[in-house]
């Protein structure tokens, strides 16, 4: 009698639809007390096939035990194959990651919480849920409640002028929103890195960091925003060098109010690059990538120039002095002969001055169209379109 009980407990009537095939098998799993059971009804539900996904997608994302094994079925139906059972915490996180990237922040929350209730208390995979959580809380405070940025006028300075840039705060959700700095009065840190180089390709890397302050709290209504201007002096240096600011930074207030839920959280500053080099250079790398490969276009006609200028004048050069070298013999011997040579010698000593000019001319055009690639090179990979802007 109890194989006849087990036969009708575990074989599914004929007669039902998908739907309630589904239901039935989903059912079993959340009251299966063993991981073997859970597995067994789960591989079930995978047998029969993708038109069970939206069924099965009903009851995915509801804060139960059997999690784990909801997410497991749905990835066996999506890659047409049944994965072993193993540890997918982590590859869970990818969904988040995934949800997060949509905006689905709701959504992300739910797996989050859902992968804590399957951990037991002292499950070292815990802190991974952690940093993802606090993630989460950034991201979603980022694109639904805060958005921090900066406002810039341009991307190229001249090393005497001084850079000037403005920090945005604005509340882009539809409730009011409270700012409050720390006891010590601090908001946030703007981290400044220079990068410069020379022509010898000699590079210094440095830092600085500044502190963003604030005495007393705000509150921002919707669409609104907060504003800070700030500015400094870029270093002093010769024409022949080239610097790069990359400025990034972050808020950390000592808890962000909305309507009745407290966060504390960074709101992480996007980068911004400022390029510093002399002023007569900016109408140049402003003209983008196209004009890159017109100035090494340009740059191949002259070497080529320079390097028929070069043999020319070394040709002639050789010539004369196989001439000198024959016409000591014929001062004495043949003066005639060596008044004609002579003037010969005139004749080729111009030539070859001609060409070395030439081959000056070409040679200060190299380095002049030189210099201008030098100070072209940090545009190239893909920053020119940001330099247009």
């Amino acid at each position: 009698m109890k194989l006849v009980g087990y036969f009708f407990l575990f074989f599914p009537l004929l007669s039902e639809n998908l739907e309630h095939k589904v239901k039935h098998y989903l059912d079993r799993l959340e009251r299966a007390t063993t991981e073997e059971k859970a597995m067994f009804w789960a591989k079930k539900v995978v047998r029969l096939g993708k038109k069970a996904i939206p069924y099965v997608r009903r009851r995915q994302f509801q804060l139960t035990q059997k999690l784990y094994y909801y997410l497991w079925i749905l990835k066996a139906l999506e890659e047409k194959e049944i994965p072993p059972p193993r540890d997918f915490v982590l590859e869970r996180l990818d969904w988040v990651k995934k949800a997060v990237e949509k905006g689905e922040y709701k959504q992300a929350r739910k797996i989050l919480q859902a992968l804590e209730v399957l951990l037991k208390p002292g499950d070292k995979r815990r802190r991974e849920i952690a940093k993802w959580r606090i993630y989460l809380e950034e991201k979603w405070l980022q694109k639904q409640v805060l958005l921090g940025q900066w406002k810039i006028s341009r991307h190229l300075w001249d090393p005497k002028e001084r850079i000037e840039f403005q920090l945005e705060l604005k509340n882009i959700s539809q409730d009011v929103v409270e700012v409050h700095p720390t006891p010590s009065h601090f908001l946030g840190q703007i981290k400044v890195q220079k990068i410069q180089w020379n022509t010898l390709g000699q590079q210094t890397v440095q830092w600085q960091y500044f502190t963003i302050s604030l005495k007393s709290p705000f509150s921002l209504a919707p669409q609104e925003t907060w504003r800070r201007r700030f500015s400094f002096s870029p270093s002093r240096f010769s024409s022949e060098r080239i610097e790069i600011l990359k400025i990034q930074g972050f808020l950390r207030p000592f808890f962000i109010k909305k309507g009745t839920r407290r966060v504390s959280r960074n709101i992480v500053l996007p980068q911004v690059v400022f390029y510093i080099l002399p002023k007569k250079y900016h109408g140049i790398v402003s003209q983008g990538t196209p004009y890159f490969f017109q100035l090494l276009k340009s740059m191949e006609q002259n070497f080529r120039s320079y390097a028929k200028a070069k043999k020319q004048r070394e040709k002639l050069e050789k010539k004369i002095f196989e001439l000198q070298m024959d016409g000591e013999s014929l001062k004495k011997k043949q003066p005639n002969l060596w008044k004609s040579l002579k003037k010969y010698l005139l004749f080729l000593e111009r030539e070859k001055n001609f060409w070395k000019r030439e081959e000056e001319r070409h040679r200060s055009r190299l380095n002049q169209k030189g210099l201008e690639l030098f100070y072209f090179l940090p545009f190239v990979q893909g920053n020119d379109q940001a330099v247009q802007e």
